[in-house]
């Protein structure tokens, strides 16, 4: 934690960015071993995977036509126009195998709160990350952000959020739509934002299946005023009470969630797919048959940090990030009981 770079090109870098940045650098450049290295240093449980260790920016093309460079401009909100779609400005690009081969093991895939277009979408523009999700039949659940970020998804709606990620997924992909329904005693929102609310369209549609709920902690005004928090955070223990809810249907084959589920897992390949997840989930032996009741605060949130052009940190750190989510599905079960007792 005492390392300290030679120049100023990380100047107002994220301390993640500055830790991986340090530790590449320690591994000689290595962003692999890094990767390993940072799992140590957080005691990470499970595995952190990068989605690829080839060098790539993340690019934007805006609705008047014109194009933004690199992760902290894509996700500014001085742009001068919305984001039309986000792209890789190198489309060549291989994904790491190591997650192709985790997600297409995984019981469950976790596509976690984040950066809308800088850390959720970005995974999914790397060569067969999708591909890999679709070929899962582990059942893929969206963990829907609690509202709008500030130059990413302004003035979104939830079921907006969710077609434009199928664009980038594919669609009857997402098993699971994981959303909170309710509205903070105190809305930290500063340039418009607004809340991510499930819509009575999609309590009534067949697919993806609506899992609803308060997912969010509390905030004071010390919190909005003196610790500058600008955003509202997921409870962790709120949303692990929600992920039970689908693991439970899973195990007990539910017909009518298993019916839904398992056509949409016929629909994402043609190809003959692995036993179902609820059968996996089972070998979880520490899973516990009731939900748990939400008790201790723990707000956990994805965190997205900005890199420089043309550096060791690219853009993908975040990319390994979301990997962090996605690609440690396979164990999920386990360390879901792990963390109840």
């Amino acid at each position: 934690m005492n390392y300290r770079f030679q120049d100023n090109y990380l100047e107002g870098a994220s301390l993640g960015n500055l830790l991986l940045a340090a530790l590449t650098d320690i591994h000689g450049g290595s962003f692999d071993k890094a990767i390993g290295s940072i799992s140590d240093v957080l005691n990470i449980h499970g595995q952190v995977l990068p989605a690829t260790l080839d060098q790539s920016e993340l690019c934007a093309r805006l609705t008047d036509g014109s194009t933004v460079v690199s992760e902290v401009n894509v996700r500014s909100p001085e742009k001068v126009a919305p984001i039309d779609h986000v792209f890789l400005d190198n489309p060549n690009v291989t994904a790491y195998p190591g997650a192709i081969e985790a997600i297409e093991n995984a019981d469950i895939i976790l596509i976690s709160p984040g950066g809308f277009f800088t850390s959720i979408i970005a995974t999914l523009l790397v060569p067969g990350i999708k591909e890999a999700i679709g070929r899962s039949s582990g059942a893929v659940v969206y963990i829907s952000n609690v509202a709008t970020q500030y130059g990413q998804s302004d003035g979104f709606t939830l079921p907006q959020t969710l077609e434009i990620l199928s664009q980038y997924l594919g669609h009857d992909v997402v098993d699971y739509v994981i959303a909170n329904n309710a509205i903070p005693a105190t809305l930290p929102f500063q340039h418009g934002e607004t809340l991510l609310l499930p819509t009575h369209e999609m309590e009534a549609a067949e697919r993806p299946i609506l899992v609803q709920g308060r997912a969010f902690s509390d905030m004071s005004a010390f919190d909005v005023e003196w610790k500058k928090m600008p955003m509202i955070k997921h409870n962790g223990d709120m949303v692990r009470s929600m992920l039970y809810r689908i693991i439970e249907k899973e195990m007990e084959g539910d017909m009518s969630m298993r019916t839904k589920t398992e056509y949409a897992r016929s629909h994402r390949s043609p190809a003959g797919r692995r036993p179902s997840a609820r059968l996996l989930l089972a070998r979880a032996q520490s899973v516990p048959t009731t939900l748990p009741q939400p008790t201790t605060m723990t707000p956990r949130t994805a965190r997205v940090p900005a890199t420089p052009r043309g550096k060791p940190l690219m853009d993908l750190w975040k990319v390994a990030v979301g990997m962090a989510v996605i690609a440690t599905a396979v164990a999920f079960g386990k360390r879901l009981g792990q963390s109840q007792r």
